[in-house]
């Protein structure tokens, strides 16, 4: 397949992924990117839990007391989640963190000891004979294998040369094809968020190479990564290039390609790509056996191609690439680290075929290792040379790799499919597979089958690790009594339920129990973020907590959208007429986000009176109202563009003046002017210094045009609308600065609409009961809830996300009073 087949088709899927992008957009609220949490500046917490449902969330693993459960304080939560073991994925670190090389390199004398079930451990060689392999390692102790469970042994980052570059991008010899290509320096990273952006590295790339580094994103990726490359002035969205390997985007997946002339190797990497992630890769490069050999953060193979250059004819040397080039296809991406090292061509972990020993100086042998002499610091060797078999004893520090001689099939343990096994990556680099036992004292246990003693338990800390890899059976969550929901704290997101009754004595009264975990937590105070529900709870009985007024109107269910259920009796208010003349609104929609159905029974001016079985509270001042609706515009017609424009635009002789209400007919007319009283039947309005009565059967909404682009001057004066102007005003508008010490809030967006903010007081029986500064006691059942929204940034959040649409601005200057004038005029 060539770059414009792959360009085509990555087109395709890209066209193909906006759309569903788009329609999530539709279907949910998210929380916009300045809400940030405590998980971007707090260190203990560098470590993200990924789960098989999809949940994402940054913490640290803390020590649980129950076998097959991993504990794991969440950030912004109170107490630790207890996940079962099989839900989870992963843990990895969240950012570049100090890699494993680091403490490797610090011990060169120590071996990693290959297990046949992927197991590493890395320590000092003990004892080696017929039955079992002895280790000393730094964090596990001393452990003894089982000898038909061990693979090989290989001596620790030997097979690295001396660095050819530094991990930072400013002190390499980057270059960018084209001027206003994009790229930027950012912390010594290279980020861009222009679409075709092109990076080349002129670094003279070894022909056997290991490449780290880390890229990450804010939005789905694509780019092209290409290692071994001299076509530097060549734009590879458009043109084949050719190369040792590259890694590029499909469908939210890596694929690993090498391709030589027509034939060519491709592996698609397992796991998909996420927004807002980084990743730590490593690449080992073979440009002179055409071979590229993908790893992860722990040096785990993920993805091997191999297609060898110049196929029938051995007798041409390959052509080797000096530099790598990286494109970005997609909206953003950041190249944070990029080290290249020298590389032996060695990194088998599996014996291919025939077994065989390596020495450092690269000379290689076919046969295997028999025995381990500790008083000498020796090996026995047993290798093939013309078919007979042959000893000999060479020093232990010369040993590059061996593989151990072949043990019988009945003796290899293999794990039962009944029973699939973790695998825990210590800081050391031993990556241990075993079953999650309870932790003891604080310490982390794990019983791993090539152990050879009665009781094959493994204890570590938890600050010694540095990752963990589940098992890739599906986890199928036991039922779910509660609401399914969603919640999402900036950029990560976990699947639960909130529950239905809280404890008592509680911060914030919100408590989250994940699918997987055992346990819930609460929702600390300092945190902002979204909760989305999925579908309705079933139907329950449930009180209110507060009666409805006793001249409240006559309850009657208004039709809904046909997608969410029907609300209950006490969340619908009336929608008749009362005496035939008084009109009940549908909607009384306040300044703050709130909402409530209820009916207005007089406007003056001081502020609106109204009726509500929602809210026991009956008044409210002009500076906290936005709009109120008295009955569907049958006949609205659409507003286009220039005619919304114009009844958004006051002149500029009227701006101490100006207009404070609009006014839309049932037929879909507008007036815009000053009111000054309803009482029911009539509306006084004032209009270019005329008084006129309007009848309130032919009014559909009235709206409050108090949000304006310039102050007025404090004339002093009482007329209607002026008081919601000024200082008034400001004070309940958000600057954006949240005090430190500002209220927990719970903002909910209920199906039908309808929207009210509280200061939450407990959770009973599934019902949210707290109390509003507008509306006073609430009670909401949570089953009548599509979004909630909390945290202490919650006004400024709803401001921002429901920004107020008739919002008046001046009428531009004229074209020659705003033109600049010459000196002399």
């Amino acid at each position: 397949m060539t770059v414009d087949d792959r360009l085509l088709q990555g087109a395709i899927l890209r066209s193909r992924r906006l759309l569903w992008v788009m329609l999530g957009c539709l279907l949910s609220v998210g929380v916009p990117g300045v809400l940030r949490t405590r998980a971007d500046e707090d260190d203990r917490y560098q470590w993200h839990l990924s789960l098989k449902d999809g949940s994402i969330c940054p913490g640290r693993i803390t020590a649980s007391t129950q076998e097959g459960v991993l504990g794991w304080q969440a950030l912004g939560f109170s107490t630790p989640f207890l996940f079962d073991v099989d839900a989870m994925r992963q843990v990895a670190p969240r950012a570049a963190m100090q890699r494993t090389l680091a403490i490797l390199e610090q011990a060169s004398q120590q071996f990693a000891i290959d297990l046949i079930d992927d197991s590493v451990v890395v320590g000092h060689l003990r004892e080696l004979d017929a039955h079992r392999v002895v280790v000393q390692s730094m964090l596990l102790g001393t452990l003894p294998l089982k000898r038909s469970q061990v693979r090989s042994i290989r001596a620790v980052a030997a097979h690295l040369g001396a660095p050819v570059t530094t991990g930072t991008m400013d002190a390499q010899p980057w270059t960018f094809p084209r001027v206003e290509n994009g790229w930027k320096l950012n912390a010594g990273g290279l980020v861009t968020e222009r679409q075709g952006a092109i990076a080349v590295g002129l670094m003279e790339l070894p022909p056997r190479a290991r490449i780290d580094f880390t890229l990450s994103w804010k939005n789905l990726p694509d780019f092209l990564f290409l290692f071994g490359t001299d076509a530097v002035h060549v734009d590879p969205r458009r043109d084949s290039v050719s190369c040792a390997a590259r890694l590029e985007v499909w469908d939210n997946q890596l694929a690993l390609v090498r391709e030589v002339g027509p034939q060519s190797d491709l592996q698609l990497l397992p796991d998909p790509l996420s927004p807002t992630q980084a990743i730590e890769l490593s690449l080992f490069v073979d440009q002179l056996s055409g071979r590229a050999i993908l790893c992860d953060c722990f040096l785990r193979p993920l993805a091997t191609v191999e297609l060898l250059p110049n196929r029938g004819q051995p007798s041409l040397s390959p052509a080797v690439g000096r530099q790598v080039m990286l494109v970005n296809l997609g909206t953003d991406l950041a190249l944070e680290r990029f080290c290249v090292f020298h590389w032996d061509g060695i990194l088998d972990r599996r014996a291919d075929g025939e077994s065989q020993v390596v020495f450092r100086d690269g000379t290689r042998h076919s046969g295997t290792l028999v025995a381990y002499q500790p008083e000498q610091q020796t090996v026995l060797v047993q290798t093939a040379a013309d078919g007979q078999p042959s000893f000999q004893s060479v020093p232990l520090a010369a040993l590059r790799l061996a593989h151990l001689s072949s043990s019988e099939p009945s003796a290899v343990h293999r794990p039962s499919p009944a029973a699939p096994m973790l695998e825990v990556v210590l800081r050391d680099g031993s990556r241990l597979r075993g079953h999650w036992l309870p932790a003891d004292d604080g310490m982390l246990q794990m019983e791993c089958p090539s152990i050879d003693r009665p009781a094959p338990i493994v204890r570590f800390k938890v600050a010694d690790v540095r990752g963990i890899r589940g098992h890739d059976r599906r986890y199928e969550a036991p039922g779910i009594s509660d609401q399914l929901a969603t919640l999402r704290i900036g950029t990560w997101q976990l699947n639960g339920s909130v529950l239905s009754d809280s404890p008592e004595e509680t911060q914030t009264a919100m408590f989250w129990k994940p699918f997987a975990s055992h346990a819930a937590a609460e929702i600390l105070g300092d945190v902002s973020g979204e909760i989305q529900f999925r579908r309705p709870l079933p139907a329950v009985n449930r009180t209110p907590r507060f009666r409805p007024l006793p001249n409240a109107p006559p309850q009657s269910p208004r039709p809904t959208d046909s997608k969410d259920p029907p609300s209950a009796s006490t969340d619908e208010a009336a929608a008749d007429h009362r005496g035939g003349d008084a009109a009940a609104a549908l909607t009384i929609e306040f300044r703050s986000g709130d909402s409530i159905h209820g009916r207005v029974t007089r406007i003056d001016a001081n502020g609106i009176a109204f009726e509500s079985a929602q809210t026991a509270v009956e008044f409210a001042p002009h500076d906290q109202v936005r709009r109120v609706q008295l009955r569907q515009s049958v006949g609205a017609a659409k507003v286009n563009g220039e005619k919304l424009k114009r009844l958004k635009t006051i002149p500029r002789n009227g701006r101490e003046d100006p207009p404070t209400h609009l006014i839309l007919s049932t037929a879909g007319d507008y007036l815009r002017g000053r009111l000054m009283s309803f009482d029911g039947r009539h509306l006084r309005m004032e209009v270019r210094g005329h008084v006129a009565a309007i009848p309130a059967a032919r009014v559909a909404e009235i709206i409050w045009l108090y949000d304006r682009t310039w102050k007025i001057g404090d004339d002093g004066g009482s007329r209607l609308g002026r008081q919601a102007t000024g200082s008034a005003s400001a004070a309940l508008v958000p600057t954006g600065h949240v005090p430190s010490d500002a209220p927990f809030e719970i903002h909910v967006v209920q199906r039908d609409g309808r929207r009210v903010t509280v200061n939450p007081v407990r959770v009973e029986h599934g019902i949210l009961i707290g109390r509003s500064k507008l509306l006073g006691d609430c009670a909401i059942p949570l089953d009548h809830a599509r979004v909630l929204f909390f945290g202490p940034r919650v006004e400024q959040l709803v401001r921002e996300k429901w920004e107020n649409p008739w919002t008046i601005s001046l009428a531009p200057l004229p074209r020659d009073f705003d033109s600049p004038r010459h000196p002399t005029d």
